[in-house]
């Protein structure tokens, strides 16, 4: 059935009116239906050219929804149109261009796939059939909601193969100040902003660090923008289906948040506090400083971990003693350090091991001495981390030659801080250093200054008065000028 583009073609009735068609093929025809009839399509509905549909009536289809036309179809969205996906088999939403729904329902068995962008003004119903996200996205208008979404019917994101859990579409809405279950896709929020876009998508995330091969569950939350990764804000996990556990225990879920520390450029999943014994759903946490403008979440578990995460490593050289260092930002399994040597970077021998903190959420800082025979030469150190699983994870730095070695130096003991911001002060003369405190716009909060001694300390900033944010730390002497991004976290 083809409809020509100099017809409107109308149906105005106040009883139940029906319209059957094997299959439309709309070449520009304007259709209209009032008083909620509804047309029933067997097989295709073709959009093409300038066509319009004006609509408080259901398009139910049995086949493919195709536009193909110059425009987004529907005309003065209301609440009552709907388009309905009913039969059997796969049905997609394609075209070359993209389609503003009133409303869609899946009344159906197999699937919706979405191989088109769409915009969607109320309501994506899911009475029966799963929605498929592909590669692509919806987005929900400001009145749009998710709909009876179950176990089995529900959205999903597969890929070519379809596999589960590897598509990387999303759906999403952008809102002002988003508060409560935003368009009921799982996750309450109560944000302070314009334009902030809320997105669900479905793409399985990996660990990372040493938890490389380990996944999350089938679901994530990505807001954006919103700064230093959200940091204060209390977020609920609500739902994920069985259908999405991924082999993760219900009963053990921790949250994970995406996260980077103080412009490291090193992100990673962080659990968060007193988060890692796991627990149902759903699951409330506050969100960590991090330096971040977005917010990303999802759920792992006991089970399957998402990260142990080595975020700086270091050498230094001191009258022939070499310190190694470094830090993880979070551990979950993790059994202890074996500490390797070598003069070419190519082959390694052992020279001692450290243990592990084991499991932990904020970040553990460790250190090895090296006082062995090599004298003014560069070193290379291999750092293996060891899980409890038997997995291990090679980490590496060097130490330049000790004849190379700065005679004054300063390092970061404590980020996130709270009421104090420690640092270690290794000097070869006693003397006073200055210090200022900077906001992260280079305001000047605050000075002062500090006497260290001969030799190595830790010196400690008073930071109770300042509220929570990203402070640059800026401290010197005659030697040497250190500069610090510190997170404060009351």
């Amino acid at each position: 059935m083809q409809i020509r583009r100099i017809f409107t073609v109308i149906l105005l009735c106040c009883v139940y009116t029906l319209t059957n068609a094997q299959g439309i093929v709309n070449d520009g025809a304007r259709i209209v239906t009032i008083n909620t009839p509804y047309i029933y399509i067997q097989g295709d509905y073709t959009h093409l050219g300038n066509a319009g549909i004006l609509t408080d009536g259901q398009i139910q289809l049995e086949g493919d929804w195709i536009n193909n036309g110059n425009n987004t179809v529907f005309e003065t969205p209301n609440s009552h149109g709907a388009v309905v996906f009913l039969g059997t088999g796969t049905q997609l939403i394609s075209g070359s261009h993209s389609t503003s729904f009133e409303n869609i329902t899946l009344n159906k068995t197999g699937d919706v796939y979405l191989t088109q962008d769409a915009y969607l003004y109320y309501n994506l119903t899911m009475t029966s059939g799963q929605f498929d996200l592909k590669a692509n996205h919806i987005e929900l208008g400001q009145n749009a909601n998710v709909v009876s979404e179950s176990n089995t019917n529900r959205i999903k994101s597969t890929d070519g193969s379809g596999i589960d859990g590897n598509g990387t579409g999303t759906i999403y809405t952008i809102r002002d100040n988003p508060s409560g279950n935003i368009a009921n896709m799982g996750l309450t929020v109560n944000l302070t902003g314009n334009n902030i876009t809320v997105a669900r998508g479905h793409r399985v995330q990996a660990g990372t660090g040493s938890f490389t091969a380990n996944n999350s569950v089938l679901r994530y939350f990505e807001i954006s923008p919103y700064a230093n990764n959200g940091g204060g804000q209390n977020i609920t996990f609500n739902t994920c289906f069985t259908a999405e556990l991924n082999g993760h225990d219900p009963t053990k879920l921790i949250m994970y948040q995406w996260y980077e520390l103080y412009n490291s450029g090193d992100e990673y999943w962080h659990p968060l506090p007193d988060n890692l014994s796991g627990q149902a759903l759903p699951i409330s946490k506050t969100l960590d400083n991090g330096t971040l403008n977005y917010i990303r979440l999802t759920l792992g578990s006991e089970v399957k971990p998402l990260p142990v995460e080595m975020i700086s490593t270091n050498a230094s050289c001191e009258d022939n003693i070499r310190t190694i260092s470094w830090s993880t930002a979070s551990e979950q399994n993790s059994s202890s350090f074996d500490i390797l040597a070598s003069l070419d970077g190519q082959q390694y021998f052992k020279l001692g091991n450290v243990p592990a903190k084991g499991n932990a959420s904020n970040v553990s800082k460790y250190f090895f001495t090296d006082d062995s025979w090599y004298d003014n030469q560069t070193i290379y150190y291999q750092i293996n981390q060891l899980d409890l699983n038997g997995k291990t994870v090679a980490y590496y730095t060097k130490a330049n030659p000790c004849a190379e070695s700065e005679e004054t130096s300063i390092e970061l003991l404590t980020n996130p801080a709270k009421n104090e911001v420690w640092f270690e002060v290794k000097t070869n003369q006693s003397g006073q250093f200055g210090y200022q405190i900077l906001s992260d716009l280079g305001q000047l909060i605050t000075k002062g200054h500090f006497d260290a001694q001969k030799g190595i300390q830790n010196i400690k900033i008073d930071s109770q008065h300042l509220s929570n944010g990203l402070y640059l730390f800026l401290i010197s002497n005659k030697q040497i000028s250190e500069s610090f991004k510190v997170i404060v976290s009351q």
